[in-house]
């Protein structure tokens, strides 16, 4: 019994998980949509843009652990 409420458990946070990842591409591409079709904002800078918020938002990402445990 123990194990199956693991399961399930387990089973409900990778599902969480994927919708959480899901809505966030897809609110990403409706971002990108509207700054292209309503702003007029060109592809070229868009990605120059993505580019440049990238490189902090991975590091922010893959220090969120904390300290620098060397």
């Amino acid at each position: 019994m123990e194990k199956q409420n693991t399961n399930e458990s387990l089973l409900t946070t990778i599902q969480n998980s994927s919708i959480k990842w899901i809505a966030l591409c897809l609110g990403a591409a409706f971002v990108v949509f509207i700054a292209i079709a309503v702003f007029k904002i060109s592809v070229n800078n868009l990605f120059t843009v993505g580019i440049l918020l990238a490189c902090p938002l991975m590091h922010l990402w893959m220090m969120k652990s904390g300290g620098h445990k060397h």
